[in-house]
């Protein structure tokens, strides 16, 4: 197979533009834990570029707590923003609490963010679908803090049986093994295996927790001594057994863990012992990073014990897939640890499990440090071209601590080479549509490292003679259609080529403003390769009028009108 390498210069300008970080593989969606919301999340999402899209479900509809139905209970007030344009940053967070969407008439619900975990599953089902109606993604990653994990852990365990052919009973796609649609769950001091904190220490934790509520109650698990008194029969949302049997004090106020209105069935629960329940796993076609925390060597991160924050068979950890990360964080700031979701979030080195790209779009990724602290990190990535042609790979390594790289054809190596300035440029020769290519990303981690994310994008073009007719040799800005549109239209654009064999990357803007001139959204805001591209707006929370969506590139401004009527 032939090959081409070009190491393409930039001017300064373009090279700050360049250096920013692209985005995530797959959306990251965050799960808070018990009495939390989306608050949780706020200093990950700014690190992370801001601008997250909120998903707001109350879980106690019906302001009752001595009684649960998932009818009366669930009440899906969806994206906050009122709109289904995706967020810029792929990051969304969901929310439980009802302080925070009071305005829809949840003001008195305040058991939602302490509601049955059993509910929190088939809430998150709704979100993982509505990110994924307004995303160009096939899978999530899910970040879970402390109860968070078991929301994520409910949604993908209810009603699966481990084999082939089982789906999950929450699961958004029925029709794959790979219906979860999740790409990898990462878990911070989720109390996989309960927890038993009650009372003034409970209370300085997690300031309003109620022992008495639908999530304490899903927490327990036996003890013999250390309680008010012995309790042998476990909690059933984890281990299992008649809701009826549950002991505990003070007993909560309604022992209906699958929320059905009876209270006497037989819950199968997620665990069995120390690891997760046969009879309903974990699904293997997902990776898991559970971390975890000692506090000042406690033996717990202040509210959940070491040896409950994983799940374990003796000295191995489980699933097989599952990888643990130890840190000294108290449970309160474990959100915080910036460094810890990163390493969570580290793509992985198995094709098996390889993130997608996607074409004429860049994907970020991080060189860490991998199990005890091995500095040699591998990252791959696959895609599948749907055209033939010549494969153009751009690797932006912004100090991120790239070496090297390998494409794969499957398991055939057709190229490789090594990463030796800031922004390259590769070319393979003979792309074929519909075959599945691995890009293999070697790395060396350092203390900063991680600190400065790589972007990865390709594109597959046609050869001289053919490619040059594709794209225009300017700029161009379509009016969007439909026009006057009520409540979404849709903006196409076109980024040119620079060359008659490879496209130079372009810092590209796409804004929408009212008729004073103030920002109302910013569509695109990325460095792009030449192609034709299209986006929808979403106008259904402003008011009718004149709007004008404005398409920036370096020198280049073109303005357009388009009308809202209502």
């Amino acid at each position: 197979m032939k090959t081409k390498f070009v190491s393409i210069i930039f001017l300064a300008v373009n090279l700050i533009s360049v250096a920013q970080p692209g985005k995530f593989p797959y959306p990251v969606i965050f799960l808070h834990g018990l009495v939390s919301s989306d608050a949780t999340w706020n200093d990950a999402v700014a690190y992370f570029g801001g601008e997250a899209k909120y998903f707001d479900v109350c879980l106690n509809h019906d302001g009752s707590n001595t009684t649960a139905s998932l009818t009366n209970d669930i009440d899906l007030i969806g994206w906050r923003d009122g709109n289904s344009n995706p967020s810029p940053n792929r990051l969304y967070v969901i929310n439980f609490d009802n302080t925070r969407f009071a305005e829809a008439g949840h003001s008195t619900h305040n058991f939602s963010n302490q509601a049955a975990i059993y509910k929190q599953g088939i809430a998150l089902k709704s979100m993982i679908q509505a990110v994924l109606e307004i995303e160009d993604a096939e899978k999530v990653v899910l970040v879970g803090h402390s109860m968070g994990g078991l929301e994520a852990r409910e949604y993908l365990q209810r009603g699966f049986d481990g084999t082939s052919s089982g789906r999950g009973t929450n699961w958004v796609d029925q029709t794959s093994e790979d219906g979860h649609k999740v790409a990898k769950l990462i878990t911070l001091g989720t109390p996989h295996l309960g927890s038993n904190h009650t009372g003034g220490i409970l209370s300085a934790i997690l300031n309003g927790a109620d022992e008495k509520s639908e999530a304490c109650r899903d927490l327990r698990y036996p003890y013999s001594t250390g309680g008010p008194f012995p309790v042998t029969i476990p909690a059933p949302f984890l281990f299992g057994g008649i809701e009826s049997s549950f002991q505990w004090s003070s007993t909560p106020y309604n022992k209906d863990v699958n929320c059905n209105s009876s209270q006497s069935d037989n819950i199968i629960g997620l665990n069995s012992g120390t690891t997760y329940n046969n009879l309903m796993p974990l699904p293997l076609n997902i990776l898991y990073t559970w971390i975890t925390s000692n506090f000042n060597n406690l033996g717990q991160d202040g509210l959940v014990e070491l040896s409950r924050q994983y799940l374990y068979s003796g000295s191995s950890i489980l699933p097989a897939t599952a990888d643990t990360l130890l840190f000294t964080t108290n449970h309160i700031f474990e959100p915080n640890n910036i460094y810890a979701i990163i390493r969570g979030i580290d793509e992985p080195p198995q094709k098996d499990y390889s993130y997608k790209l996607i074409p004429d779009t860049f994907t970020a990724g991080f060189i860490t440090h991998i199990t005890n602290r091995n500095e040699n990190d591998i990252d791959v990535f696959n895609f599948t071209p749907i055209l033939d042609g010549n494969l153009a790979l751009i690797i932006v390594n912004n100090n991120a601590g790239i070496d090297s790289f390998n494409v794969f054809e499957d398991e055939n190596l057709i190229y490789k080479n090594e990463v030796k300035n800031q922004v390259d440029t590769f070319y393979v020769e003979n792309i074929l549509a519909d075959k599945k290519y691995y890009v293999k990303i070697f790395g060396t981690a350092t203390g900063t490292s991680w600190q400065n994310p790589y972007s990865i994008g390709y594109k597959v073009v046609i050869p001289n003679g053919v490619r040059e007719n594709i794209y225009p040799n300017g700029f161009v800005l379509e009016q969007n259609y439909p026009n006057p549109f009520n409540p979404s239209t849709t903006i196409k654009y076109s980024v040119p080529s620079s060359t008659e064999y490879y496209s130079v990357l372009q810092n590209v803007t796409l804004k929408v403003y009212d008729i004073l001139g103030r920002g109302v959204a910013t569509l695109v805001d990325e460095y792009k390769p030449a192609g034709n591209y299209e986006v929808k707006f979403n106008g259904s929370k402003l008011a009718s009028g004149v709007y004008l969506y404005t398409l920036k590139s370096g020198i280049f401004s073109e303005t357009k009108k388009m009308l809202l009527m209502k």
